[in-house]
Parts: structure tokens; C-alpha cells; sequence
């Protein structure tokens, strides 16, 4: 009696998992249809056996018993939304969506997915900020964001994806502050981060396996370049002017002070009056002692620095009136 008993239970486990496995397999289902809609499917390149055949059996899917575990439309001509659905495959542990004509945020629900590794949407045209809930994707290993128009800052929480390998952020209109935490990331290998505006870079020499850093064409200054020169593959030139251009009045027989303000410990400074050198004026502060109607002109300042020699910083014009 305890044997059939025992046999029974068995049984019933076997009935139980059979239904959640079942379950998933619908939730997944369902996802993948709200995000063919979403993403205009009947006009993709590829779309063979989309809402038609088995799960795995459609255009770019991968798993296992019914489980979505890859999902691969890379050059696909997909357009429109990734939607909020996304969050519903659970077992995803990679998504390959570059090269289309994606468009809007992403939603929040793709950062809480607990298994993603792998995910590249470089080459759309995505666009919002990342939002705080990416801290929540702990699994990351590799993300490719590049060539959309993705703006705003980097949450804080960016740096808790402490599993990230190769990040590439380029070529959006990105702002503000690189996390201090990616400095103590132990896997890292690839950051690109060019062609944004970005403005303040931390430390990152201390983390072993970085090979390549690419932040050039962003508003770094040499104190953010200054700690970051030893590292393999640093390309961090050119950078955008610094300052803002502007007019100055200056009353005759006054002193005319201006000044640069550029960061950095081993800075060398070259004034400029109408694009000729300024004999003697090799200082952050520009000053012309009494000065009359013959120092009327456009000034700017030029800047080095010995540690970082491969960049040459600009600062932006100012128009002077005597």
C-alpha cells in the first residue's frame, strides 16, 4: 500500500511539472507573438514559420522543451517597438536584434530578466536613457548598444553588472558621468564609449583584463584621461573644445583677465589672440596689463599635457571688445 501510494505521488510530481513546463512553454508562446507584432513580423526578411509551426521551430528562436533560450533576428528588417512582453521569457539567456530599424525605449521589463548574458541591439535607431532597473540584469555578460541615439546619463546602478565583458556604448548621445563601480568590474575587456558626450571618466587601470578603451570624441579633460594612459589599447583623441564661446567688453585702460579651466596635473597652456601665439602667455590665465583698442581680437587657449601626449584640448573662442 505505501509502495502504490509512493508510485502515485510520483505520478502526480511527474503530472505537476509536465503543466508548469507546459505553462512557461505557453508564456513564452505568447511573448514571442506580442513581439512579432510589435516588431512589423509579416514584413520581415525572414519570418519562416512564424506563428504557424512549434515554438522552435520559427525564424531565429532556440531552446528546449518548449523554453526560448536564444533569440537571434539580427539584419531582419525588424521595425517598431521591443515590447514590455519581452520580460515574459524567463529562460532567455541571449537576444540578437542588431542591425534593423528598432525604434523607441527600451522597456523595463528586458533589464529583469534573470538569465540574460548576451544581448546586442547595436545598429537601430533606439532612443531614452537607461533606466535604473538595468541593475537588476546581474547575469550580463556582453551588451551592444552602439550606433543608436540612446541620451542621458549612465544609472549608478550600471555599475553592479560586475559579469560584464565587452560593453559598447558609441555613437549614441550619452551624457554625464561613467560610474565610478566599473572600476572594480574584474572581467571587463572591451569599453567603447566614443562618439558621445560624455564628461567625467574614472580610474579604470586597476581592472586586470581591460584590453581595449576607446573614449575619444567625448568632453573628457586631461584629468580624466591622466590615470586611464597606461592601459592597452587607450584611444582617447580627439575630445571636444572646452569653455563656452562668448563675448567680453573690457574698458579701455583695464586689465583683461581670462581664464581656462581644464583638468589636469601636468597641463601646459597656449593663448591665442586672432589664431597667432601670445609670446609669454603660457599660463591658464591670460592677463594684458592696461589694455587699449589694439587688444580688441578673439582669444582661445590651447592645451597639453605630458602624460597625455596624443591629445591637444581647444578651448572655445572668446570675442573681446575694448
Amino acid at each position: 500500500m505505501k509502495r502504490f501510494t509512493h508510485l502515485v505521488l510520483i505520478a502526480i510530481g511527474l503530472m505537476t511539472a509536465t503543466t508548469a513546463q507546459a505553462q512557461v512553454a505557453e508564456q513564452d508562446s505568447l511573448a514571442l507573438v506580442a513581439f512579432y507584432n510589435a516588431t512589423d513580423g509579416p514584413n520581415w526578411t525572414n519570418n519562416t514559420n512564424w506563428l504557424s509551426g512549434p515554438v522552435l521551430t520559427w525564424q531565429g528562436i532556440s531552446g528546449t522543451n518548449g523554453r526560448v533560450f536564444s533569440i537571434s533576428l539580427g539584419n531582419n528588417q525588424l521595425s517598431g517597438i521591443i515590447p514590455s512582453e519581452i520580460g515574459q521569457l524567463t529562460g532567455l539567456i541571449s537576444m540578437n536584434l542588431s542591425n534593423n530599424q528598432l525604434t523607441g525605449s527600451l522597456p523595463s521589463q528586458l533589464w529583469q530578466l534573470p538569465n540574460l548574458a548576451g544581448l546586442g541591439l547595436d545598429n537601430n535607431q533606439l532612443t531614452g536613457s537607461l533606466t535604473a532597473d538595468i541593475g537588476q540584469n546581474a547575469s550580463l555578460e556582453n551588451i551592444a548598444l552602439q550606433n543608436n541615439k540612446f541620451s542621458g546619463d549612465l544609472p549608478n546602478e550600471f555599475g553592479q553588472l560586475t559579469k560584464l565583458q565587452t560593453v559598447t556604448l558609441n555613437d549614441n548621445q550619452f551624457t554625464g558621468s561613467i560610474p565610478a563601480a566599473i572600476a572594480q568590474w574584474p572581467l571587463l575587456f572591451v569599453l567603447e564609449m566614443q562618439d558621445n558626450q560624455f564628461s567625467d571618466l574614472p580610474d579604470l587601470s586597476a581592472i586586470p583584463f581591460l584590453g581595449k578603451l576607446n573614449v575619444e570624441n567625448n568632453q573628457f579633460e586631461f584629468d580624466d584621461i591622466e590615470p586611464n594612459v597606461g592601459i592597452t589599447g587607450f584611444t582617447y583623441s580627439p575630445q571636444d573644445s572646452f569653455g563656452i564661446a562668448q563675448n567680453s567688453t573690457v574698458n579701455l585702460g583695464d586689465d583683461l583677465i581670462l581664464q581656462a579651466e581644464v583638468g589636469g596635473s601636468q597641463n601646459t597652456y597656449q593663448w591665442f589672440k586672432n589664431n597667432i601665439a601670445l609670446t609669454g602667455q603660457n599660463s591658464a590665465t591670460l592677463t594684458v596689463l592696461s589694455s587699449n583698442n589694439s587688444d580688441a581680437g578673439v582669444y582661445r587657449a590651447v592645451v597639453n599635457n605630458s602624460i597625455a601626449t596624443a591629445l591637444t584640448l581647444f578651448g572655445r573662442p572668446t570675442m573681446v571688445t575694448v
